[in-house]
């Protein structure tokens, strides 16, 4: 029965000891790990901006359709990227909704 006992309280201690130990691991690492991760996002998001800004130097106009195919990404994330530059004050929207909005670069 003692050994039985002796026994049970080594996997509890044993599992208390390897619980705490991973989470200081994992605490430390997570957070580093997920700021590396946006700084890329973000540094990805900041070049892309700046190549749509350069597709205004070859054209007046340029539509969402161009930008998702030249990227191959999604329609959203042009959206966004689009509506950013143009909170920035750089580019303006012509048109209200659909295929038939363009944007053109803000001059001066």
């Amino acid at each position: 029965m003692k050994l039985i006992l002796i026994f049970a309280l080594g996997l509890v201690v044993g599992f208390i000891l390897v619980t705490k130990s991973m989470k200081r691991r994992l605490s430390g690492k997570t957070g580093e790990s997920c700021n590396l991760h946006n700084d890329g996002q973000t540094e990805l998001k900041e070049k892309r901006k700046a190549e749509i800004m350069r597709l205004f130097d070859a054209r007046a106009e340029v539509r969402n359709a161009e930008v998702e195919t030249l990227f191959s990404i999604s329609d959203a994330t042009v959206t966004n990227y689009l509506s950013e530059l143009e909170a920035e004050g750089k580019i303006v929207q012509v048109g209200i909704s659909g295929p038939a909005v363009s944007y053109k670069k803000v001059i001066g």
